[in-house]
């Protein structure tokens, strides 16, 4: 079992982890969801590649036909749980599904000419083609939020877009992506670069497609599965696309033996160069196939994906055990990702408590952030007002000292340049009796004496006012506060 990693991106309630699957326009990624009490659910998040997701009008249509892709609820169609736009990107949850898509179960090679397919057993092909026929009827079928139909076409299915599940259950996928992949293939370089292979020939050549151009599609995939090979092999796009549209479809019976009639038939009406030649919904093709084999039960079907697709299958559920081995934080409560340049191995996060204070090595939680930065301006606050409150009682202090002095020295000179708020000399103050009781010694620390109550040096009084008579000596420091 692997060890546990960090995730690489937290979306909202969702810790994004590791890709599991790459594709043209994205990448789908194992993800959890978090929630309150400890609930979480392992879900698949496809997330648009970069050089897509700076196409603004590109992601507008994503998001547009993922909400389409919503309203598909059916069995036999991957459910969409919700959409993400984040930082300029889009993502798409949907249900994580245990099993493996068709075109690894066909063992499926490129489109350079090399078939690389595997024939499947009648039984199992129309068993999984049956289910898939069922979800594109639910899409066709599907209506708004007023009833009203939404007339959606996959215009994309092919082996990579069938999903079979260890339960037995095939799953269509990626609805509405294909629709929004041709428009940026069309508008950019004028080309379709689609899964050419599966394109019914109304689409290829521009006309107008309705719900039989999937019915086509989903032929040519049965036809491929039963045969084991490429119908419309081919060693370029341009050649492929000949193929689709002048080149007869041969007939299953030429190929495989011992088919029933009712399974050829079928895959020939639905493989019909001429819409109006094929079946008219997806559900008529469906009760076709019925009809034409017996079928097999979903376990069996299972076991068979099991068989099929065992190593791959065994690593994404060893990683899926990884992921889920991780005690994530409810939702609300904060996650702390690993630094995006850090070459240290990955450990896995613990929940952090509220009041926590964590070391310089330890992640910063945002309580103990908080706490940083609210103690120092607490600090800063209490020496702001001991300062404010200790210049005030100086002020306080200073001026009566400075009212003393006045009524001590009113017949002493002027001040000087260092006291000018006293340079006219204060009237004569009569004393009063409580001037004339004896003051009590005072032992506080003394203030420095305020330049009022200073007595002016020589050099300065003949400079500001050499006309006027001598000063009288200053008195000592401790006549400002007693009297004799």
């Amino acid at each position: 079992m692997p060890g546990p990693e960090q995730p690489i991106a937290l979306l909202g309630r969702y810790a994004l982890f590791d890709e599991i699957a790459r594709g043209g326009m994205a990448t789908v990624h194992l993800a959890r969801l978090r929630g309150p009490v400890g609930f979480s659910k392992t879900v698949a998040i496809k997330r648009m590649h970069e050089q897509v997701a700076r196409d603004r009008h590109f992601v507008k249509m994503f998001l547009d036909e993922a909400r389409v892709a919503g309203r598909i609820q059916h069995p036999n169609v991957v459910t969409v749980f919700d959409v993400i736009a984040d930082a300029g990107e889009a993502y798409l949850v949907m249900e994580y599904i245990d099993g493996a898509p068709l075109a690894s179960l066909v063992k499926a090679g490129d489109a350079s000419g090399d078939d690389g397919f595997s024939p499947v057993d009648p039984k199992f092909a129309v068993h999984i083609m049956r289910d898939a026929l069922y979800g594109l009827h639910a899409a066709h079928e599907a209506t708004d939020e007023r009833g009203l139909p939404l007339q959606l076409v996959h215009r994309d299915v092919s082996p990579q877009n069938i999903l079979v599940g260890v339960d037995g259950v095939a799953r269509v996928l990626d609805f509405g992506i294909a629709k929004a992949v041709g428009r940026l293939q069309d508008t950019d370089s004028g080309q379709i670069k689609g899964k050419v292979a599966y394109m019914a020939p109304e689409q290829l050549t521009g006309r107008a497609v309705d719900r039989r151009a999937d019915v086509f599609a989903a032929g040519v995939v049965l036809w491929e599965a039963l045969a084991g090979r490429r119908l419309f092999a081919a060693s370029s796009s341009a050649e492929t696309m000949y193929r689709v549209l002048e080149d007869a479809v041969p007939s299953l019976d030429e190929v495989v033996a011992d088919l029933p009639k009712g399974l050829v038939d079928a895959v020939s009406r639905a493989t019909a160069k001429e819409p109006a030649q094929r079946f008219a919904t997806a559900l008529d093709f469906a009760r076709e196939l019925e009809q034409s084999v017996t079928l097999v039960p979903n376990h069996v079907v299972g076991q068979w994906v099991r068989d099929t697709a065992g190593p791959s299958l065994e690593a994404k559920r060893a990683r899926v055990r990884a992921i889920e081995a991780f005690e994530l934080p409810a939702d609300g409560e904060p996650i702390v990702l690993p630094p995006a340049r850090s070459t240290a191995p990955a450990a896995p996060y613990e929940r952090a408590a509220p009041d926590e204070v964590t070391r310089a090595e330890n992640p910063v939680t945002i309580a103990t952030r908080a706490d940083r930065v609210q103690r120092p301006v607490l600090a800063v606050s209490a020496v702001l007002v001991v300062a404010v409150l200790g210049g005030l009682w100086l002020r306080g202090r200073g001026a009566e000292v400075h009212t003393d002095g006045n009524k001590e020295a009113a017949s002493a000179a002027p001040s000087t340049a260092e006291a000018r708020p006293s340079l006219q000399p204060s009237p004569p103050v009569a004393p009063t009796a409580a001037s004339l009781a004896p003051a009590a010694p005072v032992e506080a620390p003394q203030p420095a004496a305020p330049p009022s109550a200073t007595a002016p040096k020589a050099t300065s009084s003949k400079r500001l006012a050499p006309a006027r008579p001598k000063p009288t000596p200053p008195r000592k420091p401790e006549s400002l506060f007693s009297r004799e």
